[in-house]
């Protein structure tokens, strides 16, 4: 039995929180729960997770609840708020988080850390499959775009989103802090920037199958214009943390030659499968990624990783 802090960043989603805290309250696990709520809404009547919270812990909740009310979205910002609230409740084993929108299995939780304890690793991940709000078309659910389904080390050209993975809780030392660098130079960037920064650092990284969760996807994010954004996020996000952390190893000509490599490829395909939706899609989501990287590539990196250890990382320009 171990004791676990479960981690959940929340913005006026409230239906949505209150779906993610009934599947915890379901789980199916001999470990001991604390759940901490991070609300970037808690200002507002309507959409504030603290209403909820108050709710349910009323009403008999199985696992204590700690909200932690934030007056920025500022994602860095929120995590180490909510660290900060999770250690001073006790001393976690095990510091796990969820997206408010993605709803675990009632074996999830014993499933990350079952893998964790067999493999001695400080992070463990699970997949995530979508489950969408409204029907989607056929060719977005067979692209898999909304699926985290395959360990990280697979990951090609994506951002790292911390939703449904398990750390060590010795990973966040105290004398660390702040655990994740607030000055983002991208939204979601400092995610990506805490996993470099940890495989870096010799930080052992597991995939648990049998950890799984369905993320929530709402009818307006299935368009393929806000599908292909989300593909020029990913790209840039993950070629700035590269530079950031150091692993960027190609030249600047050598990123451009793939730059335009991948531009081309997206060409190609639209022209061929234009056509089709999910072949349209294919193409267009190539050529967004690339410009994704084109982006990374041009911008201005000026944020160190751990500046007060050398030789982990340094700054870009």
């Amino acid at each position: 039995m171990a004791d676990v802090a479960i981690c959940i960043k929340t913005h006026r989603q409230t239906f949505a929180l209150r779906r993610v805290l009934k599947a915890l309250g379901n789980l199916e696990t001999v470990h001991r729960v604390t759940i901490i709520v991070g609300d970037t809404a808690a200002d507002d009547a309507a959409g504030s997770g603290l209403g909820i919270c108050r709710q349910v812990m009323q009403a008999g909740y199985r696992w204590p609840i700690i909200p932690v009310p934030l007056a920025h979205r500022n994602t860095a910002r929120v995590r180490n708020a909510m660290l900060a609230a999770a250690f001073e409740a006790g001393a976690p084993v095990f510091v796990a988080f969820l997206d408010d929108r993605t709803v675990p299995e009632t074996g999830w939780l014993d499933a990350l850390v079952s893998e964790q304890r067999s493999t001695h690793a400080d992070v463990v991940f699970g997949p995530t499959l979508a489950a969408f709000e409204t029907k989607a078309p056929k060719w977005v659910a067979s692209s898999g775009f909304f699926d985290r389904a395959t360990p990280p080390d697979t990951w090609s050209d994506a951002s790292v989103r911390l939703d449904n993975v398990l750390f060590k809780a010795s990973v966040f030392g105290f004398e660390r802090k702040p655990w994740f660098d607030p000055r983002e130079a991208v939204v979601g960037l400092s995610d990506s920037l805490f996993v470099a920064r940890a495989r870096l650092e010799g930080a052992d990284f597991q995939w648990a199958e049998r950890a799984r969760a369905s993320r929530l996807i709402p009818g307006d994010e299935i368009s393929p214009h806000k599908m292909c954004s989300a593909a020029h996020d990913a790209a840039r996000i993950a070629l700035t943390t590269r530079r950031i952390v150091d692993r960027y190893s190609e030249t600047v000509a050598g990123e451009a030659w793939r730059i335009a490599k991948t531009m081309t490829q997206g060409a190609l395909l639209y022209t061929a499968l234009g056509w089709h939706p999910g072949g349209r899609f294919a193409g267009e989501r190539r050529i967004w990624a690339a410009f994704g990287r084109l982006a990374a590539l041009r911008g201005p990196i000026s944020l160190p990783l751990r500046p007060d250890k050398p030789g982990v990382a340094r700054p870009v320009s």
